[in-house]
């Protein structure tokens, strides 16, 4: 890394000789301290291909196609599509589009949204298709400063499903009105480990998982489709359908109980095969536990949820995102969010939510600015309460979670 004030020497290869030229645009990135500026090889400002799979621009990397490959019709796929900062300051998403049929959806934080170096955002994509057939579409983003969109190619395949196995033909007649044949391919057999499990007592708001291995003794492969559960309180994972289980081979599939009040609770998971259907008969009980009550926790853009650091050149301001959530089991409100600034150097300030009742998993995002004005160093002065962000709440174990904040 270079420092700040002294141009950078931009280095190319010519044969066997080196040659070394100033640009005007490398001149000003190493006067303000920039690692990438648009239109030179890091991807800032401008989408560079990096391989097969990972694109970059405006700073950030990302996947530069998600394909589901074949899904079975009113199945729901997920997949995170991942956007990384790669650069050296804060990079803001300014928006999200989706031009794909409806069978696609994407889920995601609200923009815009401040991402600090090495940050990442996270878009869930799915694809729930309903028809057969391949189906594409884009999801693209742009990023603030930036011209254009990067977009990002997605596809999937609906699936109706249906045998795949092989299938004799079982032979032809005779002439005397007899026949014979061999009856075809040896098909394949499921056996399963249990087709009943008794998880007995479990604590609400905790899980308990048991394994089912399920066996194909034969020599085909088989295609399970799909696994459903007839209560949201027992849930499977491990396999992800459609799967196939090849001939003399296993899989495993695991279920979890999660029980979310004090009672009593019997279902089914269904093990949807081409050879038919399996019921695995499920039961347990909720056990009523500890109140958890709220419980705050928070989360920035940069590298700490205590302690922000801020950097603010010829009076561009620096930002960072901070997001509260409630990881507890019972409302939390927050009551004020509010700094302190002192009486010298730059200013710190704060924009976007500062109060509000958060549900369990609730959050809510407010993002914090400092602007330096002249020449600034700015530090946290516990003694005068100046330039720390306090977060107020009912949590009972940190009613007024600090953050230091650092200019310079």
């Amino acid at each position: 890394m270079h420092r700040p004030g002294h141009a950078m020497l931009r280095v190319a290869p010519t044969g066997s000789d080196v040659v070394a030229f100033f640009t005007p645009a490398l001149i000003l990135a190493g006067c303000l301290g920039l690692e990438g500026i648009p239109g030179t090889d890091s991807g800032v400002g401008g989408l560079t291909d990096t391989g097969p799979s990972i694109a970059t621009f405006g700073g950030m990397s990302f996947p530069s196609a998600v394909d589901f490959g074949r899904v079975e019709l009113g199945v729901q796929e997920t997949v995170d599509v991942v956007l990384t900062n790669e650069s050296s300051s804060n990079v803001t998403i300014s928006e999200i589009l989706l031009d794909a049929p409806a069978a696609f959806d994407a889920e995601y934080t609200s923009v815009p949204w401040v991402i600090g170096s090495g940050g990442q955002y996270v878009i869930t994509l799915s694809f729930l298709p309903t028809t057969e057939g391949v189906q594409a579409g884009t999801l693209s983003f742009g990023v603030d400063g930036v011209d254009g969109l990067a977009d990002i190619q997605i596809s999937g395949e609906g699936w109706a499903g249906g045998d795949t196995g092989v299938v004799g033909d079982g032979g032809s007649g005779g002439g005397d009105g007899g026949g014979s044949g061999d009856g075809g391919a040896s098909a394949g057999s499921l056996s399963y480990s249990t087709t009943s499990i008794n998880f007995g007592t479990v604590p609400v708001g905790s899980s308990d998982t048991e394994n089912v291995v399920i066996v194909n003794e034969g020599s085909d492969p088989v295609m399970i489709s799909n696994i459903t559960s007839s209560d949201s309180a027992f849930s499977t994972s491990g396999l992800t359908t459609p799967v196939e289980i090849a001939g003399s081979s296993s899989k495993t599939l695991q279920v979890r109980f999660s029980p979310t009040a004090a009672r009593a609770y019997s279902g089914t998971v269904t093990v949807q095969t081409e050879l038919g259907n399996q019921a695995i008969s499920v039961q347990g009980v909720g056990e009523a536990g500890a109140t958890l009550g709220p419980i705050i926790d928070v989360s920035t853009s940069g590298s700490s949820s205590t302690s922000l650091e801020f950097v603010s050149i010829l009076d561009i301001p620096d930002t960072k995102s901070v997001r509260v959530t409630n990881i507890g089991d019972a409302a939390l409100t927050v009551s004020n969010v509010y700094l302190n600034n002192d009486a010298t150097g730059g200013t710190f300030t704060i924009s976007g939510t500062r109060s509000g009742t958060l549900a369990a998993g609730e959050s809510l995002t407010f993002s914090i600015s400092y602007t330096c004005y002249d020449l600034c160093a700015d530090i946290p002065l516990t003694l005068t309460d100046t330039n720390i962000a306090h977060i107020l709440s009912n949590d009972p174990s940190r009613p007024d979670w600090t953050i230091e904040l650092w200019g310079l």
